[in-house]
């Protein structure tokens, strides 16, 4: 009997550590490449890359910017690589996990946990801008696709109010839920939400349906899906959507 409390207190404690050990690789800092300004900082930019993709390809579309806005800082987190189920469990990055098809938005069974994970963990990159000078609202969360989720989830439970949310290629998650965490003041942010006519991965009636959502609940949005490309979007429309935003609310 001693034995086997003995084996049943080893099995415990092995599961405790790797509940802690998974916690702590929840919370783990995110890689961020920061493209710097080149005269005085007066607004940041946070610009979330989508399933799959990386941070260094988001900073080749972030460096033209930077040249035309050189008192924007430009911040490049890079998502955690992790199991995905729609992509056969295959390791990659990943802001949270997706179970279901994307063309059926509104059955995915959705990682909560990890879309909160990830919204905290931007957060924290936003108080680290106010706290270096910044004001909130010199401060836009640009997201593509999944990275966009979590753009649109971040703007509806800031604890500030934000220059702008862009979305691109974006879906609203949890949208049974979200809504719930949203904060009402933050109505007064603008999202606004793009997408590609002959997008093949997030239709773009997603998006559109996306926007109708937030503008039912009072929030402030607008959605344009008539741009030409699929799920990525053309260069030059890309640098013209942003070099339009950045002007406007920066």
């Amino acid at each position: 009997m001693v034995l086997l409390a003995m084996v049943g207190i080893v099995a415990l404690s092995r599961r405790q550590n790797q509940k802690n050990k998974t916690s702590k690789e929840i919370i783990k800092p995110l890689e961020i490449i920061t493209i710097q300004p080149t005269k005085k900082n007066s607004a940041s930019v946070i610009f979330l890359h989508g399933l799959g993709n990386n941070a260094k390809n988001q900073q080749i579309i972030c460096q033209p910017l930077a040249t035309k806005f050189p008192h924007v800082k430009f911040i490049i987190p890079q998502a955690p690589t992790i199991s995905v189920v729609t992509k056969s469990l295959r390791q990659i990055p990943a802001w949270y996990n997706i179970k279901g098809n994307a063309r059926d938005i509104m059955n995915l069974k959705e990682d909560k946990q990890g879309l909160l994970n990830s919204v905290s963990q931007i957060k924290k990159i936003i108080q680290k801008e106010i706290n270096s000078g910044i004001s909130p609202q010199k401060i836009m969360v640009v997201g593509h696709s999944q990275g966009a989720s979590v753009a649109l989830a971040v703007g509806l439970t800031s604890d500030y109010r934000l220059a702008g949310i862009i979305g691109l290629s974006a879906f609203l998650p949890c949208r049974r839920e979200i809504f719930n965490w949203a904060k009402s003041k933050n109505k007064t942010i603008p999202f606004f939400l793009y997408h590609n006519y002959y997008d093949d991965v997030v239709p773009a009636s997603i998006g559109s349906q996306s926007a109708e959502l937030l503008k039912e609940k009072g929030y402030q949005a607008e959605f344009e899906g008539d741009y030409s490309g699929n799920h990525f979007f053309h260069p030059e429309e890309l640098q013209e959507i942003l070099t339009e935003k950045l002007n406007t609310l920066l």
